[in-house]
């Protein structure tokens, strides 16, 4: 016996007879003002939804920033972020290969424009020493060289 399949756009009724409206439906979120975490771009979350080539629908995973034209997910664009929480984002995405997507320039001017830039290179600063100091490099040379001794160890006997 097959199951039935639920369309999660199928709007369904209540049992006071509402109409039950799925979260994905409601559009409040799309009127918010959201600030892009590439560039620091702020606009409304509509303005940053994507049109997939394939469905013709608004794609609700994945946003584009209209000024920087950076691709990313919703929940990266409409997350909640504290100036420290931004700034350590911000170094862990230039720590991971990803500094060509971040507009320094735009970063810097709107930071100034927002009155937070003292704060913000503070814990930008706090977070990239402590990335530092954990020194993984040092840790995979010492594995690498503990690997080592151990081929030789085996090639010797």
């Amino acid at each position: 016996m097959k199951k039935e399949r639920i369309d999660s756009r199928q709007l369904s009724f209540g049992p006071e007879g509402d109409l039950k409206v799925p979260y994905r439906a409601v559009f409040e979120i799309h009127s918010r003002v959201v600030s892009c975490p590439y560039c620091l771009y702020e606009d409304k979350v509509a303005a940053f939804l994507t049109v997939p080539k394939k469905h013709g629908e608004i794609s609700e995973k994945r946003a584009r920033c209209p000024d920087c034209k950076v691709l990313m997910l919703t929940r990266t664009l409409t997350a909640e972020m504290t100036v420290e929480a931004y700034a350590e984002w911000v170094c862990v995405m230039a720590s991971y290969d990803r500094n060509d997507r971040i507009s320094w320039v735009k970063i810097k001017a709107r930071l100034k424009q927002m009155g937070i830039t003292e704060q913000f290179w503070e814990a930008y600063k706090k977070v990239r020493a402590e990335i530092r100091a954990q020194k993984p490099s040092q840790e995979y040379e010492a594995q690498w060289q503990a690997w080592e001794k151990e081929q030789k160890e085996k090639e010797a006997v």
